[in-house]
C-alpha cells in the first residue's frame, strides 16, 4: 500500500498541494534561524 502511494507521488503531492518544500516549512512554523534551516534541508 504504501508502495503505491510513493510511487503514484504520494510523498511529493503534499508538499506541492502547499507549495512549500519541507524547509520552507520548518522555516515558516518555527522560525528557524537560516543556519539551522540548512541543516535541515533535504
Amino acid at each position: 500500500m504504501i508502495k503505491l502511494l510513493v510511487d503514484r507521488g504520494a510523498d511529493k503531492a503534499s508538499v506541492d498541494m502547499h507549495g512549500w518544500t519541507p524547509s520552507d516549512r520548518a522555516k515558516g512554523q518555527f522560525g528557524f534561524p537560516d543556519d539551522l534551516r540548512e541543516l535541515l534541508a533535504p
